[in-house]
């Protein structure tokens, strides 16, 4: 089936690093007659353009930036909407992020989404949530969530955790819950993410001291 030919022809693509072929494939994919694209091709497919709307927008093509952007950004909404998995809220986290981060060298304007910090880090809760009651990998979800908690914390603005601030005793669990999350899955399944979860884990727990030990927002407490 030509569909399915073009969807592993873009999964090659994709682990070359090649993302205009890998994104040409796939769209090829869902162009034909017999097309049968997976939701884990879709959600491949909507990764990679936002990835790659990013790239174009570093290199000042803003109006093809934001058309794949917006392509991107329809297809991760649209399988999220189909079923909430974990996965899809981490993907569309990584949209947010990843905006978040070219911020620095693209003109906000071009890129809308003023609220990307916020979105990302409710996104990446709520994956951790899913995760949670399904027994997945909560290391991943946690800790970006944690990490966003943390530029929220040095901007100045309230960290939450749901509906009531985060307190220093409930960082120090997540942190703790991470890192043996990602010890239980390299056991389970040793692997070089898993290994470097328990590290980055122990970057995130320095991030936050540092936090705690600069003169800027006020340190988190257990108060209530």
């Amino acid at each position: 089936a030509q569909g399915e030919l073009r969807a592993r022809l873009a999964a090659i693509h994709a682990d070359l690093g090649d993302r205009d072929s890998a994104i040409a494939h796939y769209r090829a994919a869902l162009a034909q007659e017999d097309a049968s694209l997976s939701m884990k091709a879709l959600e491949q497919l909507g990764n990679l353009e936002v990835r790659q709307a990013v790239t174009l927008h570093e290199q000042k093509q803003h109006e093809a930036g934001q058309q794949m952007l917006e392509s991107g950004e329809t297809r991760l909404r649209a399988v999220l909407a189909l079923q909430a998995t974990s996965e899809r809220h981490n993907l569309l986290a990584s949209m947010y992020k990843r905006i978040g981060q070219a911020r620095l060298r693209v003109p906000p304007e071009q890129l809308g989404h003023a609220d990307w910090l916020a979105e990302m880090c409710r996104h990446y809760k709520t994956a951790d949530g899913i995760a949670q009651k399904q027994g997945g990998v909560r290391y991943y979800p946690l800790l970006n969530w944690l990490d966003g908690q943390a530029l929220q914390h040095a901007m100045g603005q309230d960290v939450m955790d749901q509906d009531k601030p985060l307190t220093q005793t409930a960082l120090a669990a997540y942190l703790a819950l991470a890192q043996e999350n990602a010890i239980q899955h390299n056991r389970m399944e040793p692997g070089f993410f898993h290994a470097v979860a328990e590290i980055d884990a122990e970057r995130t727990a320095a991030l936050w001291a540092c936090l705690s030990l600069t003169s800027g927002p006020a340190p988190l407490t257990d108060a209530a």
